[in-house]
This record gives structure tokens, C-alpha cells and sequence, in this order.
């Protein structure tokens, strides 16, 4: 990682406080894209049956103020389904319980959910066969959900990351000296750290997305893995870039 050269006490705690901010965002945003790695792959081992929709409605909120105000999304039910002879009612729809508005994704869900409460028609839904209360109606995440958070998770960590190893090192370099066995280490534990991050973040992308293509899904749902990257391919070739004018 190329390291921004701070000038002063004043810029290192500047650039320490945003960098713990956006670092903290980024950790919100990897704690859902592990979460809902972690609960889709468990799922796999969930059992089939048939739910009914009792209710079903699209939420809908607004963000932002005046020109920029706009209304995100997200798909609600509540459903019952039997195990063993027992009714059991559920009310978690997709893994990752976000509202947003990148695509019509909860838009066309809440108009089939609708359609199913209207017909009383059985809809698919899986359960845990350990803790039957636990089920779900979709348990893939959603394409544009693994693109984007991994892109979100990319921009955030790397440069909060960035800046908060930037001021930390500002600080070690005024104690141990700018050229101490101490400083050389931790640029190569950041290095180490930010590789391992990175790989965690489009490890989902790997994982799911192949699965969701080989059940019918677009294509072109690997457009939304453009950004994340993209993110990559470019930071990579801006370190590579660094190290030769280092070697130069």
C-alpha cells in the first residue's frame, strides 16, 4: 500500500478520525456480507416445504433531502407452514433484511408474494430441521446484494484502512524513527491484512454466483461485479505501479 506522507500531528488526527469512521461503515457493511455467507451456506442442509402466505407488503422509506430524496424498498410476509404435524409461522423473506433501491429486486418479490396471499396458492419456503421455527423464503442472496456490498466494503475498508494505518505509522515513525526495523514491519502487516480483507470481501462472488447462473439466473448478473472489480484490478495496478518507481 502506498502510504499518504503526513506532514503534521494535525493531519495524522484528522486523517485517524475518518479513517475510523469509514472504517467503522465498512464493518457494518462486512458484518451482512458475512452474515449472509455464513446463513447461506448453513441453509443448504434446510429442508423444503410449503408455505402460505398470510400477509405480504413492500415497505417503502425515503432518504435524502430535496434534489436528492429517494425511496428505497424492501419485501415483508408473514407465512405458515407445518413440520411434524405442528403449524409453525415465519416472517424472514431473504437473508440480508435491507431496504434499497438499486433494482425492481423487492418490487417484483412483493408483487409475487401479493399474488400468492391474494390466490392462497402454496409458495416454497425452507426450515431448519433442528430448530423448525427458523425458515426463510429465499435463501440465495440476491446477485446485486453480493456486488454491492463487496463493492461498498472495498471503497470503505481500503480507505479507512489506508488512512488509519497512515496516522498510526505517522505516529511510530516520530517514536521509533522513519527508517526502524518497527515501521518496515507494520507496512508489510498492512499489506498482508488489506490482501486477506480484500480476498473475504469477493470470496461471495465466487461462492454463490456461479450457483445462482447454473439455476436459471442471467448472465448479466455478473455485471454487477464490475465495481468490486474493478476496485481491485486497479488498486493492484496502482501498487505495482509504485513499486516501480520504487525500484527506478
Amino acid at each position: 500500500m502506498k502510504r499518504k506522507k503526513l506532514k503534521s500531528p494535525k493531519e495524522a488526527a484528522i486523517m485517524f478520525f475518518v479513517g475510523i469512521l469509514m472504517l467503522a461503515g465498512s464493518l457494518v457493511i462486512g458484518y451482512l456480507l458475512g452474515k449472509g455467507t455464513l446463513d447461506q451456506l448453513a441453509m443448504q442442509d434446510w429442508q423444503q416445504t410449503q408455505a402460505t402466505i398470510t400477509k405480504a407488503k413492500l415497505r417503502s422509506s425515503s432518504t435524502g433531502t430535496g434534489s436528492r430524496r429517494s425511496t428505497v424498498y424492501r419485501s415483508t410476509a408473514k407465512y405458515t407452514y407445518h413440520f411434524a404435524g405442528q403449524k409453525y409461522e415465519g416472517t424472514r423473506v431473504n437473508i440480508i433484511p435491507t431496504s434499497d433501491n438499486f433494482t425492481s429486486y423487492h418490487r417484483d418479490l412483493a408483487r409475487l408474494l401479493k399474488k400468492h396471499e391474494k390466490s392462497k396458492e402454496p409458495l416454497p419456503c425452507w426450515f431448519n430441521p433442528e430448530a423448525p421455527q427458523e425458515a426463510i423464503l429465499k435463501r440465495e442472496m440476491a446477485p446485486y446484494q453480493i456486488g454491492v456490498l463487496c463493492g461498498f466494503f472495498l471503497v470503505f475498508f481500503t480507505l479507512g484502512f489506508g488512512g488509519t494505518w497512515a496516522s498510526l505509522n505517522y505516529l511510530l515513525e516520530r517514536i521509533a524513527g522513519e527508517k526502524s526495523f518497527l515501521v518496515k514491519l507494520s507496512e508489510v502487516l498492512s499489506q498482508i491484512f488489506l490482501n486477506v480483507a480484500w480476498f473475504g470481501a469477493v470470496a461471495p462472488i465466487f461462492l454463490f454466483i456461479p450457483q445462482a447462473i447454473e439455476k436459471g439466473a442471467s448472465s448479466s448478473n455478473w455485471l454487477w461485479f464490475i465495481f468490486p472489480a474493478g476496485l481491485v484490478l486497479t488498486t493492484l495496478a496502482a501498487l505495482a505501479g509504485v513499486g516501480r518507481k520504487e525500484k527506478s
